[in-house]
């Protein structure tokens, strides 16, 4: 099984190559992704977990953000 920071990786680039600029914060005890449409022609989707700023929480968020912006990940 891939580490999760890369499996993290790799849902952001696939979400980005789907038209959207990603933006990652990491701040006080959460991690909070952001999928903004290229072409401004949609709304802005947000994923956030309040659990913690590791790795394991951005994955967590980024396949939460993959769903939001109606992707499905192969195991879910």
């Amino acid at each position: 099984m891939q580490h999760p920071i890369g499996m993290t990786a790799d849902i952001l680039r696939k979400i980005g190559s789907a038209g959207y600029l990603v933006t990652m914060f990491r701040v006080n005890g959460a991690v909070e992704m952001r999928a903004l449409p290229l072409l401004g022609d949609g709304p802005t989707h947000v994923a956030r977990c309040d659990d913690g700023e590791g790795e394991e929480e951005a994955y967590r968020a980024a396949c939460l953000l993959a769903n939001a912006v109606g992707m499905e990940l192969p195991g879910q």
